[in-house]
């Protein structure tokens, strides 16, 4: 009984962390650059520890991770020249009070100081990992699909562009921003794919997180009604406890106060210890 309702809890533990992500994608729907997840589960097999008798490993459900869609999302022309939309491989670099971020959220801006910073005002980082800046009262940058950028009367500068082995370990820090311990892997020229006066989109795709939802919901139903059946079986079970207990001790009026209204564990006196002995039930009481 106790193992059949610990594995409906793993399920339905296991779905409601299924409902949180596909609940936390639909509300970034419209965040610039975002990537939905989904969650991972695999089998747990909890072996047989008795040690005697033929009783069956118990198989549970296990959320152990997420995996993040990398897939890039649609670019959509804002025609603020200060926007760049990467439409290819990497991360922008940010320094991130005292250590360095990455994003893929061009939405850019220039400081009071003339710095190239984020939404979230953090500074954005050229190819030798140093501040971009464009002084005030320059003309507006042009930006080349290799990270180029060109301001009329000012040095050349090179948005950094980055990678990683494994894109999956990036941790999100908020203002979608992430941050790794891998070591970061400046994207080959030809491959860095920059369009200026655009932004990526979300790569959600609000149907398919609708239809995951109900298919979620309706997965809830049989754990949740097997739960609440074992639930009710165990208050019959302590019910009809009381009432034995009640017929044993008939006659013991000094027994009248010690049987509970709810089940719990409680003390009564030695003599119907004695009388439950002989039931064998004598395990349920404690000895004053």
């Amino acid at each position: 009984m106790e193992n059949a309702f610990l594995v409906s809890l793993s399920h339905l533990s296991s779905l409601k962390r299924e409902m949180d992500i596909i609940a936390n994608n639909l509300a970034n729907v419209n965040t610039d650059s975002f990537k939905s997840e989904n969650v991972l589960f695999k089998e747990y097999i909890s072996p047989n520890t008795e040690g005697e008798g033929n009783i069956p490993e118990i198989s549970f459900v296990l959320d152990y991770g997420l995996v993040r869609n990398l897939t890039v999302g649609t670019l959509v022309g804002t025609g603020s020249p200060l926007d760049v939309a990467n439409n290819g491989e990497g991360y922008f670099a940010v320094q991130y009070k005292d250590q360095t971020a990455y994003t893929r959220n061009g939405n850019f801006h220039l400081s009071d100081k003339g710095e190239l910073v984020t939404s979230g005002g953090y500074p954005v980082l050229n190819a030798d990992m140093k501040p971009i800046i464009i002084p005030p009262g320059s003309e507006l940058p042009d930006l080349a699909s290799d990270g180029t950028i060109s301001v009329p009367g000012r040095p050349i500068q090179k948005l950094g562009v980055f990678n990683f082995t494994n894109e999956q370990n990036l941790k999100k820090i908020g203002n979608n921003l992430l941050i790794t311990d891998e070591e970061r892997i400046p994207v080959p020229k030809n491959k860095i794919t920059l369009v200026q006066g655009s932004l990526e989109t979300s790569n959600v795709q609000p149907i398919s997180e609708m239809t995951r939802m109900i298919e979620c919901c309706a997965n809830i139903n049989p754990p949740r009604n097997s739960l609440k059946m074992k639930m009710n079986s165990h208050a019959r079970q302590s019910i009809n406890y009381r009432v034995s207990a009640s017929a044993i001790f008939t006659g013991h009026a000094e027994l009248s106060s010690a049987i509970p209204s709810e089940p719990s564990r409680v003390k009564v006196p030695r003599a119907a210890c004695e009388c439950l002995a002989s039931k064998q039930k004598v395990n349920r009481y404690e000895v004053p």
